[in-house]
């Protein structure tokens, strides 16, 4: 969930960089697969859908998806670099990266990202690797700070 709250802050300002590892933002669908299609998986999904909407229906899931949309589609990330590692067969929210990056496609954003074969709970040792060999090289690229 992390990412999540990474890319929806992150919007609130003009972020040198956002590094995401497996990212999540359509929380809305997520809502709906964990009822559907991946019971137990991510019940706070269900929990934050009923926070932010007071519903459980399926345009309060679409309305929860557009709450994150809407803040995202009108920040300045236009000196935003974006890492990604995100999970080809990602089964939490399958269309995350492909919107992110839909979504940042006319903005002046740098995306660099690595896609890893399988679901969200898989190969948490690679992403999480790739995850903080990113963070450093951004610590030392953008900030000056030595290995």
């Amino acid at each position: 969930m992390g990412t999540y709250g990474a890319m929806y802050y992150g919007a609130g300002f003009r972020p040198r960089a956002i590094i995401l590892a497996k990212p999540l933002s359509n929380l809305g669908t997520i809502a709906k697969r964990g009822r559907l299609r991946l019971p137990k998986v991510f019940p706070t999904a269900l929990d934050l859908l009923h926070l932010h909407t007071g519903g459980k229906d399926e345009q309060h899931m679409e309305e929860l998806d557009q709450r994150f949309w809407r803040r995202f589609k009108r920040a300045d990330f236009s000196r935003t670099t974006f890492g990604i590692s995100y999970m080809k067969e990602e089964d939490y929210d399958p269309t995350a990266y492909e919107d992110i990056v839909a979504a940042l496609h006319s903005t002046d954003a740098k995306v660099i990202s690595r896609g890893t074969s399988g679901r969200h709970n898989d190969d948490s040792t690679m992403t999480v690797a790739w995850f903080m060999n990113y963070y450093k090289m951004i610590l030392e690229r953008e900030f000056g700070r030595k290995k």
